[in-house]
């Protein structure tokens, strides 16, 4: 039974990261398609509120 909590213990740290990563790598995604979508609108129509919350989305997933 010791052995199983150690072991489990000891793998906790490696399941932190993969789930870290995982999520990092999903929102990642996510940025590139909205930024494909927003790039596939006309660019006139773009306003600086929707730059500026593009840059906010970027900023947040990235730090």
């Amino acid at each position: 039974m010791s052995t199983l909590f150690t072991s489990l213990f000891a793998a906790s740290p490696v399941i932190g990261l993969v789930t870290y990563g995982l999520s990092k790598l999903r929102l990642r995604v996510l940025l590139m398609r909205t930024e494909r979508k927003v790039k596939q609108l006309d660019t006139t129509t773009i306003t600086q509120q929707q730059e500026f919350l593009l840059l906010r989305l970027r900023n947040n997933v990235l730090c």
